[in-house]
């Protein structure tokens, strides 16, 4: 399904850049817009590349000239199509990564917790002096500071936790009430 709707956009519109992405990322659409000045139009692999390995599936952006060759990855690869798929073709087929880890004004957060997760030091337990906490679990409220986040990943343990933090995102960035 997905790369009949890569290959559907791809043919029928007009774009400088296609992100993948999945439905628990809500993106910060004035830095999106920023960072189209930030990268570059052809040849562009971006996103945040993590464990030294693959960029995350939370947001891939691959210019339109590289398109043809994402759409490649169905013939060749037997894995399905996702993050770590995405990055090692891109990669063995010489496309450099664009680190957007490495731009401070455009990071992404992630806001999961787990009320269940005992170890104190897993990015998925509430508890603020974890190591990880610098990046995740950002309070969101009115005076939050995000216009260097390009988007949030939302997971919780339920579902009723998602749309809570979502509302408080969207009320945050766009003023929207649910």
């Amino acid at each position: 399904k997905k790369m009949l709707a890569i290959n559907y956009i791809h043919s029928k519109y007009e774009y400088d850049y296609m992100i993948h992405t999945n439905l628990t990322s809500l993106w910060n659409i004035p830095v999106l817009l920023s960072l189209h000045s930030e990268i570059p139009k052809l040849r562009c692999f971006a996103g945040h590349f993590i464990f030294n390995s693959f960029i995350t599936g939370t947001g891939i952006i691959i210019s339109h000239d590289l398109t043809p060759l994402l759409l490649q990855i169905h013939a060749t690869s037997a894995q399905p199509m996702e993050d770590v798929a995405i990055s090692h073709f891109m990669l063995t087929h010489g496309i450099p990564v664009y680190h957007l880890e490495n731009l401070e004004k455009y990071k992404m957060n992630y806001q999961i917790l787990d009320e269940n997760e005992k170890n104190p030091s897993s990015p998925h337990h509430k508890n603020p002096s974890s190591p990880h906490h610098k990046n995740y679990n950002l309070e969101i409220n009115e005076n939050t500071y995000t216009n260097n986040i390009l988007y949030f990943r939302i997971k919780n343990s339920t579902i009723q936790q998602d749309f809570f933090v979502a509302k408080n995102i969207i009320k945050k960035l766009y003023n929207i009430n649910f």
